[in-house]
């Protein structure tokens, strides 16, 4: 991207011209006349100037020639003259391309890059990724819990909407006192506790609560003892505490009605993250400042993982590499450092693996938005 300056005293000309310049991602203004355009590079900083030769009052060698007083901006000559004197005039004003008219409006914008690539200094900008301790995801259950649900339904009942909101089910979760309530894994997870349960439309909805960092478990199941067989739960969600200290881990089993409850034991699955790395894995390099950047890598990570290969664009990240093919494999978590000390966080919305039976590494190729909704930086 750049900024041009248009000087031609053609309307229909400078707006073609404008028209291909933007379509390149490049923003431009227009002058009319030379005067105009040196008033403009007097109050304005601009890249690069398409200037026509052929223009009243100031011509075009004119304007090149004040401009060349005070700057090597890079100048593009527009011109229908093609006698020899002319281009060796311009040139030896500092003029820095010929376009003759008329015109192919592509033609004129690949000079216009040729030219900003060739007298742009070089720039770089350095970036590190950092990648967070990874983490093997260890998983328990279902583990039967020694819950009375007819009992303690009976004691504390709660009436709610089939449809309530995360706030209200938190709020009436919170109110409901089944802390002193045994769990199969206290001694390990002793903040994970039973936080509630409520039978809403033709439901009985289960909710554990556990600390935002951390463990995480849910009633996963229900062993009915009358049949001795297990009820899967229908489905699952989590929402947060309204003070943000709190995650709810609610499940959904259909078909369940009060006059089940004595014959129902909740059995529990828990989710244990566990760190293989002590601290976050920082990865630096350098490179121009272009709009896309592709960079290859030899980056291993303590899991097994082997990143090969690092995209950046201003929409978002890209990692490829391979992977152990495991169910338990996570998504590496990535934030990008900016030289103003800026972080920015990214979200993984898109992942492919690709595995075969005959090799035990699976290809994978992952993708990440920026979190800060900006795509300037």
């Amino acid at each position: 991207m750049a900024k041009l300056l248009i000087v031609d005293d053609d309307a229909r000309l400078r707006r073609l011209v404008r028209t291909y310049g933007e379509l390149d991602s490049h923003f431009c203004e227009e002058a009319a006349d030379g005067q105009t355009a040196l008033d403009k590079l007097g109050h304005g900083s601009f890249d690069l100037i398409i200037l026509d030769v052929m223009m009243p009052g100031l011509d075009g060698f004119d304007v090149l020639e004040q401009i060349r007083k005070v700057s090597n901006i890079p100048v593009i000559m527009l011109t229908a003259r093609s006698e020899e004197y002319d281009r060796l005039l311009g040139f030896r004003l500092g003029v820095d391309d010929y376009v003759p008219k008329p015109f192919s409006p592509k033609e004129l914008m690949a000079r216009v890059n040729a030219v900003l690539k060739r007298t742009r200094p070089r720039q770089e900008i350095s970036l590190t990724f950092a990648v967070d301790p990874i983490r093997h995801i260890e998983v328990q259950g279902p583990l039967d819990a020694d819950i009375d649900l007819a009992a303690l339904y009976g004691a504390q009942p709660l009436a709610l909407a089939e449809e309530s909101s995360d706030t209200t089910l938190a709020a009436a979760y919170a109110q409901q006192d089944f802390s002193a309530v045994p769990l199969p894994l206290d001694s390990r997870a002793p903040d994970i506790r039973f936080a509630g349960m409520s039978l809403r439309g033709d439901s009985l909805y289960l909710a554990l609560s556990a600390p935002v960092e951390g463990a995480s478990a849910e009633v996963s199941a229900l062993l009915d003892t009358r049949t001795g067989e297990s009820i899967p739960s229908d489905s699952g969600s989590s929402f947060g505490q309204a003070e943000g200290m709190l995650q709810y881990y609610e499940t959904r089993f259909p078909g369940i009605t009060a006059d089940d409850l004595p014959y129902l034991q909740p059995q529990i699955t828990y989710t244990f993250p566990l760190p293989l790395t002590p601290e976050t894995l920082t990865f630096s390099f350098s490179t121009a400042p272009v709009a896309a950047y592709a960079h290859n890598v030899d980056l291993h990570l303590p899991d097994g993982t082997h990143v090969t290969r690092i995209s950046v664009s201003p929409i978002g990240i890209q990692l490829n590499g391979t992977c152990h093919a495991a169910p338990d494999w996570q998504r590496p978590t990535i934030s990008l450092l900016l030289q103003d000390g800026t972080t920015v966080s990214t979200n993984a919305y898109a992942t492919g693996i690709t595995s075969s039976d005959s090799d035990p590494a699976a290809s994978f190729d992952i993708s990440y938005e920026y979190k800060t909704g900006t795509y300037s930086r």
